[in-house]
């Protein structure tokens, strides 16, 4: 009867490793060439492209963790974070072209009071500056704001 219990245990015990080293090699991959496990950062990337924050640059092979941020790349993550809904108003921003990739996600950033523009062109028209670095102090504004 000590056998039975015994071996019961064993088989026990085996099925639950079986399941669990199925549960850790079916894990998803990242898909970024540019992201190896182990890195610093690699649970944040994780994080941030399992939870749809980040899809990556280019054609989504890399995530360039060593890149700059663009004020475009902030405001899409905090729209993607916020849900990705309410960008009905119209882009306020000349400098932003409706199929770029940040261009509902700055309209409702401007909608919402996360940003208000980087100053006017010369007609006198709001602009954002979406492809250029952004700054500490605008990206703590932005998330005081946000």
């Amino acid at each position: 009867m000590n056998a039975k219990k015994s071996l019961s245990a064993v088989l026990a015990v085996i099925m639950l490793l079986s399941v669990c080293t199925i549960g850790i090699s079916a894990e998803e991959k990242l898909p970024f060439t540019d992201v190896i496990e182990g890195e610093w950062y690699y649970d944040a990337v994780k994080y941030v492209y399992k939870n749809g924050l980040m899809n990556g640059t280019g054609d989504g092979t890399k995530f360039s963790p060593m890149m700059n941020l663009t004020r475009g790349m902030v405001v899409t993550v905090l729209y993607r974070n916020d849900g990705g809904k309410g960008a009905t108003a119209k882009n306020p921003f000349t400098d932003i072209k409706g199929d770029e990739y940040y261009a509902a996600a700055s309209a409702w950033a401007h909608a919402a009071g996360v940003v208000t523009g980087t100053g006017e062109d010369e007609w006198g028209a709001l602009i954002f500056s979406p492809d250029r670095n952004i700054t500490r102090q605008e990206l703590a504004t932005m998330f005081a704001r946000y």
